[in-house]
């Protein structure tokens, strides 16, 4: 975030010049709010509420960001240790402190490729006196003829709050900051959107591993029925009993480990593969270190078992972008 977009008052440049492929992009959305893509809400249910590596990974950029401390410079190049634009950044509304509003807004960024801060300004050619991040699935931008936003809409509960900006300069009551998308003129793209697929797969490996845990940590298998006399097959009141049975004394946590008892006929026989035979943990590491990839993070800071050695440790802080504090 620039910072003198906080402190320089509103000033039209005299000469006004315009994209010439502005207006095609905007040409069929001029003056219509463009909805925030709404992958949004399954980015975040998938990627950073269910997914312990992705949560982590933002969080940690957040936090390694949102602790930096800010410097401010005069024109002689001296530094300001008490200025109203650092008392601003130090407590930004009432409700956060500096570090809260910044991990907020660093992970607004992270998740969805688009971050929002209003300000609020007294009169609009006065610094701003409070900061608040806004969710981004509820912005919406709305394009003008010259390709740049003409204004932004939030929208709560049916009701919506507009600020305008200006064409010339893009300035407005809101700071829209976001990350490139290659296929979007509008909204940003997410490194979440990008660790998508290593996430599903992250998800179906824990998942997986928690219905193991439920069946008692036992691979599944078939019990095969051979009598020696009679019916080479169950009736279905036998089946649906011994289905009923199964489901009550051996499914679930307090089934587990309990001996299987079975009647004349009945054998046991395991069908699926171990965990090693599947190699679970090497899969779900890999897409671990493939989540860590898209946020730029290096896998030895997010706990993968194996890479955790002192050297490694070292070495990964100092390959971590500069920008991220890290």
């Amino acid at each position: 975030m620039r910072l003198r977009d906080l402190v320089t008052p509103f000033v039209r440049p005299k000469d006004t010049k315009m994209s010439a492929a502005g207006p095609l992009v905007a040409f069929s959305h001029i003056g219509k709010p463009k909805w925030t893509p709404r992958r949004y809400d399954a980015l975040v249910e998938e990627g950073f509420r269910r997914n312990v590596v992705a949560y982590r990974c933002a969080t940690m950029i957040a936090s390694a960001i949102a602790n930096v401390p800010w410097l401010l410079y005069n024109k002689a190049d001296e530094e300001l240790a008490d200025h109203p634009l650092l008392a601003l950044l130090d407590h930004p509304n009432p409700a956060q402190d500096g570090v809260s509003f910044l991990e907020s807004l660093v992970i607004n960024l992270e998740t969805s490729g688009n971050a929002y801060i209003e300000a609020v300004r007294p009169d609009d050619d006065d610094a701003p006196t409070e900061l608040y991040v806004l969710r981004p699935d509820r912005m919406k931008v709305i394009p003008s003829a010259c390709g740049l936003p003409a204004g932004y809409e939030y929208t709560v509960d049916g009701r919506t709050v507009r600020w305008m900006a200006d064409p010339i300069t893009g300035q407005s009551g809101i700071l829209h900051i976001k990350h490139f998308h290659p296929l979007d003129d509008w909204y940003g793209m997410a490194p979440l959107e990008a660790a998508m697929l290593p996430v599903d797969q992250h998800n179906a490996a824990s998942a997986w591993n928690q219905s193991l845990l439920n069946q008692g940590a036992r691979p599944s298998g078939a019990l095969v029925f051979a009598p020696k006399e009679g019916p080479a097959s169950l009736s279905d009141e036998q089946l649906s009993r011994l289905r009923d049975e199964m489901d009550q004394h051996f499914a679930g946590r307090r089934g587990a480990g309990r001996p299987l008892i079975l009647e004349g006929g009945l054998d046991w026989r395991e069908m699926s593969l171990s965990p090693k035979d599947m190699d679970w943990l090497a899969g779900r590491d890999a897409a671990a270190r493939d989540i860590a990839l898209a946020f730029g993070v290096p896998a030895q800071l997010i706990g993968i078992e194996g890479s955790q050695t002192y050297a490694n440790m070292a070495e990964a802080r100092l390959a971590a972008p500069a920008w991220r504090g890290m």
